[in-house]
């Protein structure tokens, strides 16, 4: 992506392969490694906050992109992942990003944030510190936690009690946890991981989320988990024989809600909910009185739950249409 001392805008190709997003699609671009390492030191920011801006810059001005949410930053309170800031040095590089953006022309673009690892740090030290800043909040769309452990922070309890109880949060990486899938460890993908993962984007939608975005689309290669030849979290897996991508089982169980649980939609739960299972819930479309209802089942015991939602629903997953074919003798294009 070009360093952030060399002074030129980079020309980021990637974004080519964009051009079917919406002015409703968030952008987070590949995290660019700043010059000082993991970390961004202060006489840098400036410079680094340059290198952003000429990322989206490039996206609108010369791809012409359509694009209104951003987020800026990935897991900042996690290394490798991109640069890591704590929550004070976070709210300066945002803002600082916000008045580029906004010199720039592109004043109308929104902010999904703080992005980070842990809902507890979010929670605990991101919010808190982004929520002093007036600014700052009226900058930002929607909160955005990352989640491979279900709803395990009171987040929704924390919002209401702040200055910005009706302010949505999103979801922005969602899975169930497996070891070594960074690492280029193939994992097991049956209908038990299937339901893992639908069960905690329920309980996460159950307590409040507005949206869920599964991590992530396809197996990829990511060169900040090098050695690892390859990152094996899609929901559609890569096939080296034949190189081709082909759907695992959590594809068509996250799929169920993609299609049936739209946007705007409100649950209601029956009877204790039901461990590592999908629950049945009555959803109800909008302003519509239609109702869809799926069967809970285990392999024990089948059930029903009853309780509403917290918000209405904006976007529970997104799943979109794939082909198979060939992606030539380097998986990584």
């Amino acid at each position: 992506m070009g360093n952030a001392n060399s002074g030129r805008r980079p020309k980021p190709h990637a974004l080519k392969v964009l051009r079917g997003i919406t002015r409703k699609d968030r952008l987070n671009p590949n995290q660019p490694q700043p010059p000082s390492g993991e970390v961004v030191k202060p006489e840098f920011e400036d410079e680094y906050i340059e290198m952003l801006v000429s990322f989206f810059h490039y996206a609108r001005y010369t791809e012409h992109l359509q694009f209104g949410l951003i987020s800026p930053m990935n897991e900042p309170d996690l290394k490798k992942e991109g640069p890591t800031a704590g929550p004070g040095q976070y709210v300066v590089l945002l803002k600082k990003l916000m008045t580029r953006m906004k010199a720039d022309g592109m004043g109308d673009v929104l902010y999904v944030a703080p992005d980070v690892a842990s809902m507890n740090n979010g929670i605990e030290q991101y919010l808190p510190v982004l929520m002093k800043d007036t600014a700052i909040m009226q900058g930002i769309a929607h909160l955005g936690l990352h989640s491979y452990g279900g709803y395990y922070a009171h987040v929704d309890s924390f919002i209401r009690t702040t200055a910005y109880p009706e302010k949505s949060w999103w979801v922005t990486e969602w899975n169930s946890w497996r070891d070594g899938l960074d690492d280029g460890k193939i994992g097991v993908y049956d209908y038990k991981f299937a339901s893992e993962c639908v069960y905690k984007l329920l309980k996460i939608l159950q307590h409040g989320a507005s949206a869920g975005v599964a991590w992530e689309g396809y197996d990829s290669y990511y060169e900040h988990h090098a050695p690892s030849l390859f990152s094996y979290w899609g929901i559609l897996g890569y096939n080296a024989g034949n190189k081709t991508y082909f759907p695992r089982k959590h594809f068509y169980a996250i799929s169920q809600l993609s299609k049936f649980v739209r946007p705007g939609t409100r649950g209601r739960q029956r009877g204790p909910a039901l461990p590592l299972c999908l629950p049945s819930r009555p959803i109800g479309h909008g302003g519509s009185r239609r109702l869809t209802k799926g069967q809970a089942t285990t392999a024990a015991t089948t059930g029903t739950w009853e309780s509403p939602l917290t918000t209405k629903v904006r976007a529970a997953s997104q799943t979109c249409p794939y082909s198979q074919r060939e992606v030539g003798s380097d998986p990584r294009r």
